[in-house]
C-alpha cells in the first residue's frame, strides 16, 4: 500500500483536527501561533515538507469543509506558513517577550515528549506569564500543530498551517 492522505481517507477524523486547529486560531495570539508553527516544523526537521506561501489551487467541489477548497494533505480552512528558519535563534534574543518565549520552550518539551513530560522548570515559566486558561489553549494548539505535522510526515504530504 502507498502513502495515504488522511483527510481524504478519513474526512471525519481530519475535520475534527481542523476543528481544534480553527479552535486554537481564534484563542491563541498569532504571533504566537506563527512561532508555535514554525519551531514544530523545525523540531520535525521538515524545512521541504512545508514550502513558503502561495496561492490557493482551484477549489475543489467535493471539500470536506464544504468550503470548495481542498489541498494535498488537506489545510483546515486555512493558508500555508511562511519559512520556519531563525525559530531557534530566537529563544535567546531580545526580539520576543518571556510569553514568546515560554511557548517556544514549551513547544519544545511537548513536541520531544520524553518520559518525564513536560519538565517542571518549563511548566513553571510558563505559568508565570500565562493564565490557566491560556496554557490549556496553548497546548491544545501545539498538540495540533504536532498532530497535523506528523499526519502529514506520515503520509509524505504537504503539511499545512491550521487555519
Amino acid at each position: 500500500m502507498g502513502r495515504i492522505d488522511p483527510a481524504a481517507v478519513t474526512p471525519e477524523a481530519y475535520e475534527a483536527v481542523c476543528g481544534l486547529a480553527h479552535h486554537a486560531r481564534r484563542t491563541v495570539d498569532p504571533v504566537v501561533l506563527e512561532l508555535v508553527e514554525r519551531r514544530v516544523r523545525l523540531l520535525h526537521a521538515d524545512t521541504d515538507a512545508v514550502p513558503p506561501p502561495q496561492a490557493d489551487p482551484a477549489p475543489a467541489p467535493d471539500s470536506p469543509d464544504g468550503s470548495g477548497r481542498r489541498r494535498e494533505g488537506g489545510d483546515c480552512g486555512g493558508g500555508e506558513v511562511s519559512g520556519g528558519t531563525a525559530v531557534a535563534d530566537l529563544r535567546d534574543t531580545p526580539d520576543i517577550d518571556e510569553r514568546q518565549r515560554t511557548a517556544l520552550a514549551l513547544t519544545d518539551a511537548l513536541t520531544r515528549l520524553g518520559e518525564g513530560g513536560v519538565p517542571d522548570h518549563v511548566w513553571d515559566a510558563a505559568a508565570r506569564v500565562w493564565s490557566e486558561r491560556e496554557l490549556a489553549e496553548l497546548t491544545i494548539a501545539i498538540a495540533t500543530v504536532d498532530a497535523r505535522n506528523r499526519q502529514a510526515a506520515a503520509g509524505r504530504l504537504r503539511a499545512r498551517a491550521h487555519g
